[in-house]
């Protein structure tokens, strides 16, 4: 779904990151399921739809392909987020960050390991890592 328009929603998305002109979330009313609750009802999800388990159907193929899916609908989100600040698409990019979480719970539970061994893994990999920022991204040194 990458068109003309949603690159020139990216190119407004980046100008006003450059500019650091977002419109600034409201508090939100939400009363927030603690993370490792929201991570056991999750796998307890990919189980009940038979993804996991000792008959799942899942495979560490389909749900990686599912994660990149997911990861596609964040950057549009984020285009329609440069192109309407404060608008509906600040919820909608909330929500596909969410549904990337899942995607990566999922291919945890696939791979029988935990979502904190991953991010710690990941943690331990770049938390002394050195690099400058170029075009608002973090490039490290090789």
């Amino acid at each position: 779904m990458h068109n003309d328009y949603t690159e020139e929603c990216v190119k407004i998305a980046e100008e006003k990151a450059m500019n650091n002109d977002y419109a600034q979330p409201q508090p939100s009313q939400i009363k927030f399921i603690p993370m490792h609750e929201l991570i056991d009802k999750t796998k307890q999800w990919f189980l009940d739809k038979g993804l996991t388990g000792p008959n799942g159907k899942g495979t560490l193929a389909a749900q990686a392909k599912k994660n990149l899916e997911e990861g596609g609908e964040i950057i549009e989100a984020v285009a329609q987020l440069g192109c309407w600040p404060g608008k509906p698409s600040e919820l909608e990019l909330k929500k596909e960050i969410g549904d990337n979480f899942v995607t990566l719970i999922g291919l945890c539970e696939l791979l029988e390991t935990t979502p904190e061994e991953c991010l710690q893994l990941a943690y331990d990999k770049i938390s002394n890592r050195k690099g400058t920022i170029v075009n608002n991204q973090f490039v490290k040194e090789s």
